[in-house]
């Protein structure tokens, strides 16, 4: 059997029945789509969990506290009950610039609402939550502590695998009011 092309892009079959068939064009279109803030969080890493000098789960007391920042405006004495088998104390710190949430363990939690400080990977209050994208990647879907209030408020969390220790971002008309870097609950 014989094929010959047509000048209409038709072919020929050689055969007495004279067949003819139409070649088939296949067009594949590739799309590439470029965006800002990438598809997945990047890993937080232990660095993520410092701020000014000090690391998430430190071993320090008060005294180290106190000669960074001074004597606290408050501090407040807290006892955890539901999440361990024996209660646990810990005791809260506020500052001018931060307030640390330290137990038995060390340094359980930083919050910070001053433009003073700021994350390792440089988002402090101010920041919008485009900058945050670009930083961190895609935010977690567990939320941090609970929802921010009213309607013009966002939270942007971002946690280590499997684990409550975290970042995360409070906005209002999205840009950073309130950060919190430690251990939190989902």
């Amino acid at each position: 059997m014989k094929m010959r092309n047509d000048s209409d892009g038709s072919c020929t079959e050689g055969h007495p029945r004279q067949r003819s068939c139409v070649r088939n064009v296949v067009v594949i279109t590739v799309c590439v789509c470029i965006s800002t803030a990438p598809a997945f969080s990047k890993e937080l890493e232990k660095a993520d969990f410092a701020v000014a000098g000090l690391s998430v789960n430190a071993k320090v007391d008060s005294s180290t506290l106190f000669e960074k920042w001074g004597p606290p405006k408050n501090t407040e004495r807290h006892i955890e009950t539901h999440r361990t088998p024996q209660p646990e104390t810990s005791y809260v710190y506020c500052f001018d610039s931060i307030t640390v949430c330290l137990n038995r363990f060390g340094i359980r939690w930083f919050e910070f609402t001053s433009t003073i400080l700021k994350t390792t990977r440089g988002i402090t209050v101010g920041s919008t939550a485009d900058e945050i994208r670009r930083r961190y990647g895609k935010p977690s879907p567990e939320v941090w502590l609970g929802r921010a209030d009213g309607k013009d408020d966002e939270v942007l969390s971002y946690f280590k695998h499997n684990s409550t220790l975290g970042v995360a971002f409070f906005l209002h008309k999205g840009r950073v009011i309130r950060i919190a870097v430690g251990w939190g609950s989902t």
